[in-house]
């Protein structure tokens, strides 16, 4: 028994080392790259071992075991790489990848790098081509790749025909996306196409449109890199009257468009002085609402500034052109807010001048805190005229006696608002009767009649003007509606 298990046990030993002794025999494909008619071949070997592009270990004794998977992705990329090589692609001098690297469109982008990736990555990486061998040693792992040049020859068309059909797909939904307002959608969609043609740009890739022929790679790059071209933010009013410290009770808005058509979900950030409350994006009608909730303390004007936030809009899929796409700046929206004094200025006009008339009405006037007196009806609010009269109705003259003469005195006030340009208040004497010692020269009873006037009026006008309205803040809001 014991014979028996040992005559086993030597069988499988000699076996293990049999097919040992094979794996060790190096291919000749290793040696001598085969040629094989109707055929493309790739054969590339790397170091199993870490070290050689390893600052850390280079020149050391101590080396280091790559993965299985770590070294056969590398020596199929370079397998692949040969093919793609051995194919013979030109560039179209006409296709979008010779246009931008005929203008040094993007100086820091290796756009031969950004071909052959892509091209190895998506156009390589396919079933026909299959490995037909493989060889290793405790050092070196070497592959060999083939393809027949009809079945890839197939398997090309057919991607590009699905690159070009799908790209087109993609381009035209952005334009949709663009036409109804959705320019965010549209960019990521633009931004999609273009990455899926980038293994091919180095290419026409004619499609039909409109009734013409069109590279669509290029009508995919064009509006990619120019859909946020041409956003206007406009807003609703030019100039927002506030007063310092406090809010408006109106809601304003920012409109944006591009080339007419309202755009939604555009992300806005004010920024102001004082309080806004805004939305974060505009809505669907393209109109980002806002309010002043509060004005800034200091009487100067500034700009509320909505600026596009930026990092929102170009958060778009990753292509080849990300760097220039994202290079871009937005347009600001402005609106002028412009503080006011809430208190009245009101300028007093008084015809013919006369001082008690003019200081019984600035002590009216000066009773109310909201109200005062300017000396300029240029910078006035309001306007007060004033228009005195009186006549000699009677003269009485008796001997030994001081004479007395009838006067009839009159006043018309009327106060009038400059910013509305119309009267808001009236006020009249009539036939106001005032005895006079006829001794008074006619300039002097004048003034006596009108100190008279003065009197009346201080007590006639003393509520109303107290219970007078008129709202700054309202007048000159008004302009906003």
């Amino acid at each position: 028994m014991n014979k028996f298990r040992c005559y086993v046990v030597a069988i499988v030993l000699s076996c293990v080392l049999s097919v040992g002794a094979q794996t060790t025999v190096k291919p000749a494909w290793v040696t001598t790259q085969p040629k094989p008619k109707g055929t493309i071949v790739g054969i590339a070997n790397v170091s199993t071992l870490s070290g050689d592009d390893d600052a850390l270990f280079s020149n050391s004794l101590f080396k280091m075991q790559l993965s299985e998977n770590e070294y056969k992705s590398a020596a199929r990329r370079l397998a692949l790489k040969k093919i793609m090589g051995s194919l013979h692609l030109s560039v179209s001098q006409e296709s979008l990848f010779g246009r931008v690297r005929r203008l040094s469109a993007f100086g820091n982008v290796n756009l031969d790098s950004v071909l052959v990736s892509s091209f190895i990555e998506r156009v390589m990486d396919n079933p026909v081509i299959t490995l037909s061998g493989e060889w290793s040693d405790s050092e070196e792992y070497w592959c060999y790749y083939s393809v027949k040049e009809t079945a890839f020859q197939a398997y090309f068309q057919a991607f590009e025909d699905s690159v070009r059909n799908s790209a087109q797909s993609l381009w035209l939904k952005g334009r949709d996306f663009q036409e109804s307002g959705e320019i965010y959608n549209a960019a990521c969609s633009f931004a999609q196409a273009l990455d899926i043609i980038t293994p091919l740009f180095y290419k026409e890739l004619i499609v039909s449109f409109d009734g013409k022929e069109i590279d669509v790679a290029k009508a995919i790059y064009d509006s990619y890199m120019h859909v946020y071209d041409g956003i206007e933010l406009k807003p609703s009013v030019d100039v927002i009257p506030v007063v310092k410290g406090e809010g408006v009770p109106y809601t304003f808005w920012m409109t944006a468009t591009r080339n007419g058509v309202k755009l939604h979900d555009i992300p806005m950030v004010p920024k102001f002085s004082g309080v806004v409350n805004a939305q974060p994006k505009t809505d669907d009608y393209g109109l980002c609402h806002f309010k002043i909730e509060s004005a800034a303390a200091q009487q100067k004007p500034e700009d509320i500034v909505f600026s596009i936030d930026a990092e929102g809009l170009l958060d778009v899929p990753e292509t080849f052109a990300t760097g220039a796409f994202r290079g871009r700046e937005f347009p600001d929206g402005k609106v002028r807010v412009e503080p006011f004094d809430p208190i009245v200025s009101i300028y007093l006009d008084v015809t013919p001048p006369d001082t008690s008339v003019v200081m019984s009405l600035g002590n009216l006037l000066l009773s109310r805190n909201d109200f005062r007196l300017t000396g300029s009806g240029a910078d006035a609010d309001v306007v007060l005229t004033v228009s005195l009269g009186n006549r000699l109705e009677k003269e009485s003259v008796s001997e030994g006696k001081i004479g007395i003469s009838q006067y009839s005195g009159a006043v018309n006030l009327a106060f009038y608002s400059v910013e509305m340009d119309s009267l808001f208040f009236k006020y009249n004497i009539d036939d106001f009767q005032v005895m006079v010692p006829s001794s008074k020269t006619l300039g002097k009873a004048s003034k006596v009649v009108y100190r008279e006037i003065a009197r009346r009026m201080s007590k006639e006008l003393e509520m109303p003007f107290k219970s007078l309205v008129y709202d700054k803040r309202k007048i000159m809001w008004r302009k906003l509606e």
